[in-house]
């Protein structure tokens, strides 16, 4: 070959040519991401992820042990650099987000062209592209897109782990794995999940054994000594010690993270369908003697351990609904942690599920008419996004008060630990604040100041029972002057009343 060859953008040109449309839903995915990014204030979460991210790393591990949080630093010290760069707006700080939630549009294709074919890899990109779940959560200045990223590129990982037990795996599986554990405590779920297809396959076919078990212990060993310090933060996280927000959930939330990941109702139907689809066509169910088929199927082993259809449809399923299953169980017998955003990392694995539903459908015809359909339908729900408000309006209601309040006056935040997202907007230097504690039928006399109350609810100012500001406590010391509504957050204009 000759130099000119070498430098030729000949290679460069074929390998964009051969992944144009790879190219063109990553950007498409990315655009979704990117579009309304800083539109919504911050929220008491990303708030408390920017007042993280100003602590240096050494101070975060500190913070985690004193507030008894419950994610590990992984993220927090990320934005921390983040921020100390690009700044600490809602768009700057949400884009941090972002990179991990376009990124995973192309490990998605990665993963599902890995475990069935190109087609099945393009399908599986354009669904996380458009999913409003995916775009959500990629818009949010918390570690949610950044577990979608590490779980899927874990359990690629370990796919390729199944197949060849090789060093370059093996390395990834750890490193990905690890950043995993140091980003959210459901890590224990998504390597449980890997561990119960790797048993599972071993109890069916005993004498079969596997070349890499022996490795795959090892690993684990790995993992367990690197999660020590994590299990020792994680031993004193709130969420474990009881008393967490979290409701104990009932049969029917077992569909809640599958709705969530589909994002509307209409695509849930279509989504379990096509992977209904996949799960048959690969156990061979049309076959006249089916249950023979799927038994011998299952134990097979050779020098692998997913290396058939059926493997590799099992695994997806197992790696789908145990991060789903065991959060249930653990929330109904202990204390309640259960929640879809916690699950994100198994969602992906659905759109690779449903992918190979697709490619499996007989026409072409079909599978460009089935992708269409559920493009449409995302966008739908993207486009609702969009148009909605999701978030407490902060950025809203703390411009009203600047707007409207003369030097000199107080504004009062309830509950007390929303403080940070006033001080987050609050620019004036000449208005003073303090907090109410969270305490039942709260009242007080201002004495003669004036004051402007914030009163911030998750649900409604009627339904919320920790929103404890209401006009009548309000009223009994002080004269009411008006009343704003923002969405989640209700501003009280009082005077104290004169003698």
């Amino acid at each position: 070959m000759t130099r000119n060859q070498l430098t030729s953008p000949a290679p460069i040109r074929g390998y964009i040519g051969n992944n144009l449309l790879l190219l063109l839903i990553f950007l498409l995915g990315l655009f979704l991401r990117v579009c309304y990014l800083g539109a919504e204030s911050m929220w008491f979460d990303e708030v408390y992820s920017i007042g993280m991210s100003h602590l240096s790393p050494i101070n975060i591990v500190k913070e985690i042990f004193r507030q008894h949080e419950n994610n590990p630093p992984l993220y927090y010290v990320l934005l921390h650099y983040w921020v100390s760069f690009f700044g600490d707006s809602e768009f700057a700080s949400r884009m941090l987000s972002v990179i991990p939630g376009s990124l995973s549009v192309l490990f998605i294709y990665k993963f599902g062209k890995e475990l069935f074919n190109k087609n099945a890899g393009l399908i599986a990109a354009l669904i996380m592209a458009v999913s409003v779940f995916q775009i959500k959560y990629s818009q949010e200045a918390r570690t949610y897109s950044l577990i979608v990223f590490l779980a899927l590129l874990s359990n690629y990982f370990f796919f390729r782990l199944l197949s060849a037990h090789k060093f370059k795996f093996m390395l990834g599986y750890i490193l990905t794995s690890a950043l995993l554990i140091y980003d959210h405590y459901y890590w224990v779920f998504y390597i449980a999940a890997q561990n119960i297809y790797v048993f599972s396959k071993l109890l069916v076919n005993v004498r079969g054994g596997w070349p890499g078990f022996k490795w795959w212990i090892l690993l684990q060993l790995t993992l367990v000594v690197i999660s020590l310090p994590e299990l020792i933060m994680l031993s004193g996280a709130y969420a474990l010690r009881g008393g967490f927000w979290i409701e104990r959930p009932n049969i029917n939330a077992i569909v809640d993270p599958l709705l969530r990941f589909s994002g509307s109702i209409p695509l849930l139907i279509l989504f379990f369908v096509l992977s209904v689809n996949v799960i048959l066509n690969a156990f061979g169910i049309n076959s006249k003697s089916a249950f023979n088929e799927v038994f011998s199927r299952l134990r097979g082993f050779t020098q692998n351990l997913a290396f058939s259809e059926v493997d590799r449809v099992y695994l997806l399923v197992v790696l789908l609904f145990t991060p789903i299953i065991l959060p249930f169980i653990v929330s109904r017998n202990f204390t309640s942690i259960y929640g879809a955003r916690y699950m994100i990392g198994a969602s992906s694995i659905l759109y690779i599920l449903v992918a190979a539903g697709i490619d499996k459908l007989g026409l072409n015809k079909a599978k460009i008419f089935v992708v269409i359909l559920i493009v449409c339908l995302s966008l739908i729900q993207v486009y609702r996004y969009y148009e909605s408000v999701e978030k407490h309006q902060w950025r809203e209601a703390v411009n009203y008060i600047e707007e409207n309040a003369p030097p000199g006056d107080l504004i009062i935040v309830y509950p007390d630990y929303e403080l940070g997202s006033l001080e987050y907007y609050l620019k004036r230097n000449d208005l003073k604040t303090m907090t109410l504690p969270q305490k039942p039928n709260l009242d007080f006399d201002l004495s003669g100041e004036n004051a402007w109350v914030i009163s911030s609810y998750l649900i409604s100012a009627d339904q919320d029972s920790r929103n404890a500001v209401s006009e009548t406590n309000l009223k009994k010391y002080n004269k009411l002057l008006s009343v704003k509504d923002y969405y989640k957050l209700k501003i009280y204009h009082l005077t104290g009343k004169s003698d």
